[in-house]
């Protein structure tokens, strides 16, 4: 027959149960009691119900979860940030460094974070090293959609990595084809630009056309087509205009500006020409270059 005794030391109190394969188990409430706390022959504690602390748990050994789908939970979302679970470190005036890393001969550490309750069935960011490379991952499981990569700082997207390889910047903006990413000096976001030399090519199908600065315009169609020039370039815009309707009464409308320091239109009339013209100042106006 199993027996229970206590006692004390002089350092410490004790409750012994003689039952070396059997179970300590502590239990409340009246009569027959129900079970709180059971310490097995392996010295295994179980609880029945959750466990609550009222000050802080100190532990000098790894804390384990022995069983799959467990969660570390608290209130991470309070809109009070102060009142948020956090990690901190214990030292005094120190930094919190939050890591994690591989066992054994593991080479791949990561971090992931999901866009929904289930992970087999979520959009994913993963932060991780290997042992060739530091990466991120956008990548996504089951019905979770493939994302495009953002960078946000000032409050608003300055950059993204589309799902398929593109680079936007300022948001969604991939460029055109030909345009390299050129910058706008330090007060200003970089931009999609065209190399210096090749403007912007226009298809003019229709009989006139309103052009703008640093663009070049192809007239394809059957009737003559008139060109009216920007009303307020600024000097070194240039316009580019190329005859392909094979016709010499196309006209180049000089839009309250001179062209070549005379005030009036332009006519071309050479059938496939190509005209180049820049501005210079309000006397000379759009010059031949």
């Amino acid at each position: 027959m199993s027996t229970i005794s206590t006692g004390t030391t002089t350092t410490t109190a004790f409750v012994v149960t003689s039952d070396t394969s059997g179970e300590l188990v502590i239990k409340t409430g009246p009569g027959a009691g129900t079970t709180a706390m059971t310490i097995d022959a392996a010295q295994n504690v179980a609880f029945a119900n959750p466990v609550t602390f009222s000050g802080n748990i100190d532990t000098n050994g790894n804390l384990n979860f022995t069983s799959t789908g467990q969660r570390i939970t608290g209130d991470f979302s309070n809109a009070t940030a102060s009142n948020r679970l956090l990690f901190q470190t214990s030292t005094t005036n120190g930094n919190s460094f939050v890591g994690n890393m591989p066992n054994g001969t593991g080479s791949y550490g990561a971090y992931i974070s999901y866009n929904g309750s289930d992970p087999a069935n979520s959009s994913s960011l993963l932060q991780g090293i290997t042992s060739t490379d530091a990466r991120l991952v956008s990548t996504a499981a089951g019905t979770g959609s493939l994302l495009p990569l953002t960078f946000y700082t000032g409050g608003s997207e300055r950059f993204r990595i589309g799902t398929a390889g593109q680079l936007g910047v300022g948001g969604a903006n991939y460029g055109t084809a030909g345009q390299v990413l050129t910058s706008n000096g330090a007060a200003a976001a970089p931009s999609w630009q065209l190399p210096a030399g090749l403007p912007t090519m226009n298809i003019v199908s229709g009989t006139t056309q309103a052009a703008t600065a640093n663009n070049h315009y192809v007239l394809t169609n059957a009737s003559a087509t008139t060109v009216t020039l920007p009303a307020s370039p600024a000097a070194g815009d240039v316009v580019w205009i190329t005859v392909s309707n094979g016709r010499v009464d196309n006209v180049v409308a000089r839009n309250g500006q001179n062209i070549n320091s005379l005030a009036e239109n332009m006519t071309i009339n050479s059938a496939y020409a190509g005209v180049q013209l820049r501005y210079a100042d309000a006397t000379r106006g759009w010059v031949f270059t």
